[in-house]
């Protein structure tokens, strides 16, 4: 566990309000300037690095751009689809490839899959 920081608060807090999404190194920004803070992109680059290692976050990589999201401890059993256009993520039922995994002998790594799609929404 790293120091809590104001800096890693204002960026744990933003990113567990926003859960349902991935927050991008640019939108991290903006919530320091909304908040009347200042950060060094730098600064944030090495937080998200620290988080990532502790487990707290994880990383998505999209467009050669990454893609930060808040990961709870249920995050681990299921998979993820991702809207490619709003960037809302939802969570898919845990068996809905068990039976794949299982027949294979694969172990999914489900905190780092992600299945992109188009939500009903932005159909």
């Amino acid at each position: 566990m790293g120091y809590n920081t104001i800096n890693r608060k204002i960026v744990l807090d933003f990113l567990q309000d926003n859960s349902d999404r991935f927050i991008s190194i640019g939108d991290i920004c903006n919530e320091f300037e909304r908040c009347g803070r200042s950060i060094n992109i730098s600064t944030v680059y090495r937080l998200m690095d620290k988080l990532i290692k502790e487990g707290v976050i994880t990383r998505h990589i999209e467009d050669k751009k990454s893609y930060f999201r808040f990961v709870s401890e249920q995050c681990s059993s299921h998979l993820h689809m991702k809207c490619s256009v709003c960037g809302i993520v939802r969570h898919l039922p845990k068996d809905l490839l068990e039976a794949l995994s299982d027949f294979y002998g694969f172990k999914v790594e489900y905190e780092r899959s992600i299945i992109q799609g188009v939500c009903t929404v932005c159909k």
